[in-house]
C-alpha cells in the first residue's frame, strides 16, 4: 500500500521549533551567551561588501535566508572555546545553548557591526548609515565620518543611540537626519530573521540537514530568475 510507509515510518528528530528573531533577539541571545559559534564551523570569510549588502537588505525589508541552530546543553561543550563574531568576544555562559549549524557569516555580520568594541580600530568593520543618501558606508581613508554618519554600534544600544541623536539634533537639517535615523534603527532593530532549533544528540543527523540544506538542487542563476518573473508567459 502507498501509504504503508507513512504509517509504519517513526520519526528519529523531534520536529524543529521553527521561530522568527528579531535583530534585538538575535543581540540579546549572543550576549547572554545563548548563542554560539561551534568549533567546527569555518572561519569568518565575507569581506566588507558583502557585510554591507546584508545590512541593507535588512534596511529594505529584503529577505535574508533562514538561520539553523542546534540546541545543546554547556555541559555536553566542555572545552568550547572563548566565542568571537568578528571583532567582538563574549565571554558569557548559559545552560542551554544555541550553536549554528547554518547561518555564520550573517549572524557574525550582524553581532560584529552592532557590538562594536569602543577599542576596535578596524576601519571595515566601523560601518555608518549616510542619513543623506540613505546608505551603509565606510570611511575609505583615516578621516573623522560627516556628522550625519550615524555608526551603527551606537543603533543597537538605546542610551547610546539616544545620546548621539542629542548631539545631531544641534545641526541645521536635524528634523530630517533625525527622522532618517529613526527609520533606519527602527528597520533595523524590528527585522525578523526567520529560524530553526534542532534537537538531537545525534551528530549524524545534524550533518546529513547541514549537507541538505547546502548541496541539495539545482539553484536557479540570477539570469533565470530575471528571466522567470518579468518574462514568463501562460
Amino acid at each position: 500500500m502507498p501509504g504503508e510507509f507513512f504509517m509504519n515510518f517513526t520519526p528519529n528528530l523531534d520536529s524543529p521549533d521553527a521561530i522568527t528573531l528579531s535583530i534585538d533577539n538575535l543581540l540579546r541571545d549572543v550576549k547572554s551567551g545563548k548563542i554560539k559559534i561551534p568549533d567546527f564551523q569555518r572561519e569568518f570569510k565575507w569581506d566588507v561588501n558583502d557585510r554591507i549588502k546584508l545590512l541593507d537588505s535588512i534596511y529594505r525589508g529584503y529577505p535574508i535566508g533562514s538561520l539553523l541552530f542546534w540546541e545543546t546543553t554547556a555541559a555536553s561543550r566542555k572545552g568550547q572555546k572563548e566565542n568571537t563574531f568578528g571583532p567582538a568576544t563574549i565571554d558569557k555562559r548559559a545552560d542551554i545553548i544555541n550553536l549554528i549549524v547554518d547561518g555564520q557569516q550573517r549572524i557574525t555580520t550582524i553581532i560584529g557591526t552592532f557590538l562594536l568594541p569602543d577599542d576596535d580600530v578596524n576601519p571595515k568593520w566601523r560601518i555608518y548609515f549616510d542619513l543623506k543618501t540613505k546608505e551603509f558606508k565606510i570611511l575609505t581613508r583615516n578621516t573623522s565620518p560627516p556628522h550625519y554618519w550615524l555608526p551603527l554600534r551606537e543603533a543597537a544600544d538605546t542610551l547610546r543611540y539616544l545620546a548621539w541623536l542629542r548631539k545631531l539634533n544641534d545641526s541645521q537639517e536635524s528634523e530630517s537626519l533625525i527622522n532618517a535615523a529613526n527609520q533606519m534603527a527602527k528597520a533595523v532593530r524590528e527585522y525578523k530573521i526567520p529560524a530553526y532549533i534542532v534537537r538531537t544528540d545525534d551528530k549524524n543527523i545534524l550533518r546529513e540537514i547541514f549537507e541538505r540544506l547546502n548541496a541539495g538542487g539545482h539553484p536557479l542563476s540570477g539570469a533565470d530568475v530575471f528571466k522567470y518573473i518579468f518574462f514568463k508567459r501562460d
